[in-house]
């Protein structure tokens, strides 16, 4: 997911994609970061930020007029040399994890 959205420099958008976007962060090692939220509905800011915060990330929340709340896909002040190659490192990450699930399966059978 986290590679398909930075393909398309889209946001994320909705607590599904969030939590499959936190995840991707896991993979790859990246922790204490601030993910910028645009939005304005506090009930869901609320559910955001306790899901971000329970990542190991902060949340830097940025006000709009738009209920929906969007996050940016880059961190803020994220520094990390290797973001322009996120969408090749997940890729490799996630075809070695499968491989790993599959020849674990093999052994089992």
């Amino acid at each position: 997911m986290l590679a398909q959205k930075t393909e398309q420099s889209e946001k994320v958008q909705g607590i599904r994609e969030l939590s499959a976007y936190l995840h991707g962060l896991r993979a790859l090692n990246l922790s204490g970061c601030k993910i910028q939220v645009t939005g304005n509905n506090k009930k869901r800011l609320a559910e955001w930020q306790d899901k971000i915060v329970q990542a190991g990330h902060s949340m830097v929340i940025k006000k709009s007029t738009q209920q929906r709340l969007s996050a940016t896909l880059k961190p803020l002040n994220l520094k990390w040399p290797l973001w322009h190659y996120i969408n090749e490192m997940l890729d490799l990450y996630f075809s070695y994890k499968h491989y790993c699930l599959s020849e674990a399966k093999r052994k089992v059978e």
